[in-house]
């Protein structure tokens, strides 16, 4: 097991190679670019032009609370509609087949 010595000298020696090495250099138009890139996203999506607009944000958001309300609306009307007349099985049965009304039928056997 190496001590904690013989670890400081060996990252002495790594520190002391990479001295050695020349600096980065960057291109004349690197900053340029990298400012152009940072500012302006490569893939712009295709509904992109749709939220940039100051106009189309409200109006969209407008639009859908105005269906939210519409459905909402809706919803709450055909749940009071079916709630306000509650049905069994059996009265459903018979106004399906029409046997409330109190007409007579009579069967007419055909004698000859």
């Amino acid at each position: 097991m190496k001590t904690n010595v013989e670890i400081e000298q060996e990252i002495k020696k790594t520190m002391e190679c990479l001295n050695d090495f020349p600096k980065a250099t960057a291109n004349d138009f690197f900053y340029t670019r990298l400012s152009t890139r940072l500012i302006k996203p490569e893939n712009a999506g295709l509904l992109n032009w749709f939220f940039d607009s100051t106009y189309l944000k409200p109006a969209f958001a407008i639009f859908f609370l105005a269906l939210n309300l519409v459905s909402l609306l809706h919803f709450l009307n055909t749940n009071s509609q079916i709630t306000a007349t509650p049905q069994t099985s059996t009265e459903i049965f018979v106004e399906e087949y029409l046997l409330n009304q109190s007409t007579d039928t009579y069967l007419v056997l055909n004698e000859e």
